[in-house]
Parts: structure tokens; C-alpha cells; sequence
């Protein structure tokens, strides 16, 4: 799967013999610094073949994916009436994705548009209270101060790789395979 999503990336990128850090360069806010090609065809690449095939897969052989049991279907009325408090969730997440498809939005935008769409539909089911937006946002400090230590901890393992000469080390090493660089070899 991964390289069906490389070369459905890479016959739309702008530039086919990217050299090192090509990628890097972000062209008005849109580009997947992997692959050089917009968020929203790397997203279609991403998830267009795992769905295709588990439905190829559930279709030649039916017992991956087998219907639900007769005692255990609900009928219409139930669904109707599930579905009822489900819609609105359900439009947020066709949104989100919809704008990264799409390529109106690159994913932080579209998770911007998320928070401010969850806020919506919490209040919408009459759940924004200010003891929830505290605790939604204790929750956000939380998993962003741990993601800063992890940062922090990284950058410092950087640092003593450098001082250490490993940055030496592995350049030496990879050079001295003989090895031609990728972007030459084409």
C-alpha cells in the first residue's frame, strides 16, 4: 500500500527529482513535505487504496466481512431515531475530511475548523458548560506540555549525538558504502 500512495504522490509532484530537502519547501502553504505534493492528494493516496482493498478483499471472500446477523438487525424507524443524535458528529467529521480532500484547508486549518465545529455541536446538544470547556482545556495543557518535553528531550539527545561526533559517524558511514546518491541515479 505504501507505494501505491508514493507513486499516486509522486505523479502529481511538481517537481519529479526532488534532491534533498526539495520537499521542504512549503509552496503557499500546501505542500506535504514528504512527498512534494498538496495535503489533499497526499490524503486521497493515502486512504483511496486501503479502502479499495478490503472491499476487493470482502468481496471475493465474504466470510472477512460477514453481514450482521438477522436477531441482531435493526429496523428503519430505530435507525432513524439513532441517527438523530449522530448527525451532527457525523457532518463535522465530513467536513473536516471534506476540506483536506478536497484541498481547501491543510490538516491544521481543518483542525481548527474541527475544534470550532465540536464547540457547535457540544452546544448544540447542550453540553458546552464552563466546567467542560476547563476540563477540555486542562486536557489540551496537558498533552501539549507533554509534547514540548518530548521536544525538549529530543532536541537535547540531538545535541549530544552532535557533540558526541555521531552526526560525523553516520554521514562517513553512509558515504563510505559508495553508494550514488538517490536524486543523481535517476
Amino acid at each position: 500500500m505504501a507505494v501505491l500512495r508514493l507513486v499516486a504522490c509522486r505523479r502529481h509532484a511538481r517537481n519529479p527529482h526532488p534532491a534533498v530537502g526539495d520537499g521542504d519547501r512549503i509552496r503557499g502553504g500546501r505542500s506535504n513535505r514528504l512527498a512534494s505534493c498538496s495535503s489533499a492528494r497526499f490524503f486521497r493516496a493515502y486512504c483511496y487504496p486501503d479502502v479499495s482493498y478490503v472491499l476487493i478483499r470482502c468481496y471475493i471472500n465474504p466470510k472477512l466481512g460477514p453481514a450482521v446477523p438477522l436477531e441482531e438487525r435493526v429496523d428503519w424507524r430505530e435507525k432513524l431515531r439513532l441517527l438523530k443524535n449522530t448527525i451532527a458528529p457525523i457532518l463535522l467529521i465530513v467536513l473536516v475530511l471534506g476540506v483536506i480532500f478536497v484541498g481547501i484547508a491543510t490538516p491544521v486549518e481543518a483542525a481548527g475548523i474541527g475544534t470550532f465545529g465540536a464547540l457547535f455541536v457540544s452546544a448544540l446538544h447542550r453540553r458546552l458548560t464552563w466546567p467542560a470547556v476547563q476540563e477540555a482545556a486542562i486536557a489540551t495543557l496537558k498533552a501539549t506540555a507533554m509534547v514540548m518535553w518530548i521536544f525538549f528531550g529530543a532536541t537535547m539527545f540531538v545535541g549530544f549525538f552532535i557533540v558526541k561526533g555521531g552526526q560525523t559517524f553516520v554521514a562517513d558511514s553512509i558515504l563510505g558504502t559508495g553508494l550514488p546518491p538517490t536524486a543523481s541515479s535517476r
